[in-house]
C-alpha cells in the first residue's frame, strides 16, 4: 500500500483543499474505524464532537451521525439543525445511518420526518440470491436509482453492499425548499422482516416488499432570481450502517468505498481530487 499512502501524502502537501469532519460521539454512536480511515486517506480532517458538551460550529464541513443507540435530546437536534443553517449560508452535510437494532428514537425521527424521511422497523432481506452477499438475504446489495454517482465509479457494475439495512420511506420528492432523491435502492424481490417476528419467519411474512429506498440523499436549496441554487445543505441517510464496516469498505469487489468518496466529495464541493480507495 506504499503507493496510495505517498499519493495521499503528496496530495495533501499540495491541496488546499481541506474539508473538515465532526464524528459525533455520544448516544451509543457506532465506532467505524474503516470508514474514518477511508476519509483521513482522503486528506478529511476529523475531529471528535460530543453535542451534549461541544459546540458543532461553522468550521466543519460535514458531520457523521452513525447509528446511535439513544435518541438525541432536543437541545443535540438544534446545534443540528443550526449547523445545517449555517447562518443562512447553508453549505453543511450530515451523514446519518441507521441501526437495525434500534427501534423508536422518537426526537431523532421527528427530526428526519422535517426532511421528508422515515427510518421504518424490521430489517430488509433479499430473496434473489444473486443480489444478496455470499448468498445471505440480510446481506443485500443495492440497485443504482440515479446516474450521476454511478456513472462516477470506474466500473459501474460494482455493487454497493448495504448489510443489516432497516427499511425507507419517502414521504415527498419537493416540497417548498426541501428535495429529495434516492440514490440507491433495494430490488422489488426485497422485503422486510417485521420486527416483532419471531424464528421460524417465512417470506410469506414480510410486512413490506420492495423496492425501497436504501440511501436518500434530502437537501434544503435556495434559490436565485435566475432560479439556480445558490445555497443547499444536505442530509444523507443510509438503511445501513454496515455498509461502512470494514467488509464492505476494503472489499475490492464492491463499490462502497469509491461510490461514498464520490458522493461526499461531490456535496464538500471538493475539486480535482484523487480517491485513495
Amino acid at each position: 500500500r506504499a503507493e496510495e499512502a505517498l499519493t495521499s501524502a503528496i496530495l495533501y502537501v499540495i491541496s488546499e483543499d481541506r474539508v473538515r469532519v465532526a464524528v459525533l460521539k455520544g448516544n451509543g454512536v457506532a465506532e467505524m474505524p474503516a470508514f474514518t480511515r477511508l476519509l483521513v486517506e482522503n486528506n478529511y480532517e476529523l475531529s471528535e464532537v460530543n453535542l451534549a458538551v461541544g459546540e458543532l460550529d461553522d468550521s466543519y464541513d460535514l458531520a457523521l451521525l452513525l447509528a446511535p443507540q439513544q435518541d438525541l435530546s432536543e437541545d443535540a437536534l438544534k446545534k443540528l439543525d443550526a449547523f445545517l443553517y449555517n447562518d443562512g449560508a447553508y453549505g453543511k452535510t450530515l451523514f446519518y445511518t441507521a441501526d437495525v437494532t434500534r427501534d423508536a428514537l422518537p426526537n431523532l425521527e421527528a427530526f428526519l420526518k422535517e426532511w421528508g424521511l422515515v427510518v421504518g422497523s424490521g430489517a430488509v432481506f433479499e430473496t434473489t440470491p444473486a443480489r444478496t452477499y455470499q448468498y445471505q438475504p440480510y446481506y443485500p446489495v443495492a440497485e443504482y436509482a440515479e446516474e450521476t454517482f454511478r456513472d462516477k465509479l470506474l466500473d459501474p457494475s460494482m455493487p454497493v453492499l448495504m448489510p443489516l439495512a432497516r427499511p425507507l420511506t419517502v414521504l415527498f420528492q419537493a416540497q417548498d425548499t426541501r428535495f429529495n432523491e434516492v440514490l440507491l435502492q433495494f430490488s422489488e424481490t426485497s422485503g422486510v422482516r417485521p420486527a416483532s417476528a419471531v424464528e421460524g419467519f417465512s417470506v410469506e411474512q414480510a410486512e413490506r416488499w420492495g423496492p425501497m429506498p436504501a440511501l436518500v440523499l434530502a437537501s434544503k436549496r435556495i434559490y436565485g432570481t435566475a432560479g439556480i441554487t445558490q445555497f443547499r445543505s444536505n442530509l444523507v441517510v443510509s438503511a445501513s450502517t454496515a455498509m461502512l464496516d470494514a467488509f464492505s469498505i476494503q472489499n475490492t469487489s464492491l463499490a462502497n468505498s469509491e461510490y461514498l468518496l464520490n458522493l461526499l466529495n461531490t456535496l464538500c464541493e471538493r475539486q480535482d481530487v484523487v480517491n485513495i480507495r
